[in-house]
């Protein structure tokens, strides 16, 4: 889970399989920001992310003790670099203690009485051989965002009614050329699943008290295959098992009995392969 020194009780966890994903400190990289202010120091948080091809993810945001809110919190998740779902936390739930919400799907607003929800899914990365210029400049604007998924927290406050704006469906990239990465060890796009559509009456609007683009934290994590992990050295390797050197063995054994060494070689090698293994 990834929690900030500058604002302790405020977390963001990615959970798949019912369980939180595997994380590692990026302390090499600096926190881009994009249009974004940079936060005040410790209210920012870059990490790895390990991941499964094929699995669901839900996106867990908490306030709770020591934090104390002056205002509404909201908490605004990113996936690929397009904007699926914000959470709302008002003040006095935050200030009972505990208050928890999840992002488990792209929302969109159908009506004023309906939203639609697409589960999210991580899927592997085709990458294919092209020396075709333009996608290759193509496919390098696209993955510019690819392999992120970034929670952004405003203080906030309502007003007036939710706006309903038309919005078109997330795109989802499964294929990109290998020239386009030039070396990057993206992994894994963001897809997403069927929409299902949920009675929600629309609620009251959002005011960002300190402008939308002006964050109180950044919550950002790049997720990768564990393959991708290991290439990048953020995860070891798996250590080579030591050769096993046999003694040469006389073909004619104490009892005088002849035996093909060739097949006494194997025997001997298939029972320390099965002690191994005990």
């Amino acid at each position: 889970m990834a929690i900030l020194d500058g604002l302790p009780g405020i977390r963001v966890t990615v959970q798949s399989n019912n369980s939180r994903r595997n994380e590692y400190p990026d302390t090499d990289t600096p926190l881009r920001v994009d249009q974004y202010t940079h936060p005040r120091e410790g209210c920012a948080t870059l990490k790895y992310l390990e991941v499964v091809a094929e699995s669901e993810f839900i996106v867990k945001c908490e306030a709770l003790a020591p934090y104390m809110a002056d205002s509404d919190l909201s908490f605004t998740a990113e996936v690929d670099g397009t904007r699926i779902a914000t959470l709302v936390a008002r003040q006095a739930n935050i200030n009972s203690g505990y208050w928890h919400g999840v992002i488990d799907g792209y929302y969109k607003r159908i009506d004023s009485q309906q939203i639609s929800s697409r589960p999210l899914r991580f899927s592997q990365l085709i990458k294919v051989d092209s020396d075709d210029s333009e996608q290759i400049r193509r496919d390098s604007r696209m993955m510019n965002k690819v392999g992120e998924i970034t929670v952004y927290v405003h203080r906030t406050s309502p007003s007036g009614q939710e706006q309903v704006t038309a919005s078109t469906d997330p795109r989802t990239i499964t294929e990109v050329s290998e020239k386009a990465l030039k070396g990057q060890a993206i992994s894994h796009s963001v897809s997403y699943g069927a929409e299902k559509r949920i009675s929600r009456p629309a609620t009251a609007g959002t005011v960002y008290l300190d402008g939308f683009y002006n964050p109180l934290a950044i919550f950002r994590f790049k997720y990768r295959s564990k393959d991708a992990l290991q290439a990048l050295l953020i995860v070891a390797r798996s250590p080579t098992p030591e050769r096993i050197h046999l003694a040469p063995i006389n073909p004619r054994d104490q009892g005088g009995i002849n035996e093909n060494p060739s097949r006494r070689v194997r025997l001997a090698n298939l029972k320390v392969r099965k002690h191994n293994c005990a």
